[in-house]
């Protein structure tokens, strides 16, 4: 926030486009865009849908769940991070794999903080400020007010993850991104673009 050319990019779509120079928001705009021009979803059998899964829960072990598990004394607080909701709609509208197993760790994580008493796990997609641009300087990055927010729900143990309230959240989580206007949202965005192109 104390870097003026991040902090401008709050505040919505248009100052997006006003910094369109930015590496960042161009690769916001281009996923936006590329994901919207697919007519469906990118399609994948169980079996890669096993190995994907697979393949993150042996991270989370390795790199994750076994600091957890040496460090028994240790309270571990661990945040999914807040990403734009158009981030979540262009996972569970054209790239289902990639929703589904973010769902599957999300899922695995809440059994590991039933499991695990020193892991506390929270979440943020089932919360409405993901659908506005203007809190996000691109796709990912949200502004610095949730950081605060998110220390006093720890301290509050509010917006908790766990293996009684996981599917509920899973669910209102994937209603949300299904219902996004993320072809709304690429239509402005090329609009945009073909207004840059014409100049």
């Amino acid at each position: 926030m104390s870097d003026a050319r991040h902090a401008k990019r709050f505040g919505g779509l248009q100052k997006w486009f006003e910094a369109s120079n930015s590496k960042q928001i161009n690769e916001a705009l281009n996923s936006i865009v590329i994901s919207t021009q697919k007519t469906t979803s990118i399609s994948f059998g169980a079996e890669k849908l096993r190995m994907e899964v697979n393949k993150a829960i042996i991270y989370l072990e390795e790199e994750l769940v076994s600091q957890i598990r040496e460090h028994p004394k240790t309270q571990f607080h661990l945040i999914f991070p807040p990403y734009s909701r158009a981030r979540y709609a262009i996972w569970h509208q054209k790239y289902l794999l990639k929703a589904k197993v973010h769902e599957e760790v999300v899922r695995y994580m809440a059994g590991k903080s039933e499991e695990l008493d020193n892991l506390y796990l929270y979440g943020y997609e089932d919360q409405n400020f993901l659908d506005n641009l203007s809190n996000y300087k691109d796709l990912g990055h949200y502004h610095w007010r949730f950081n605060q927010q998110m220390l006093k729900n720890i301290k509050d143990k509010e917006h908790l993850i766990t293996v009684r309230n996981v599917s509920t959240y899973l669910q209102k989580a994937k209603s949300k991104a299904l219902h996004y206007d993320l072809t709304g949202l690429g239509n402005r965005i090329r609009d945009y673009l073909d207004e840059l192109e014409g100049n």
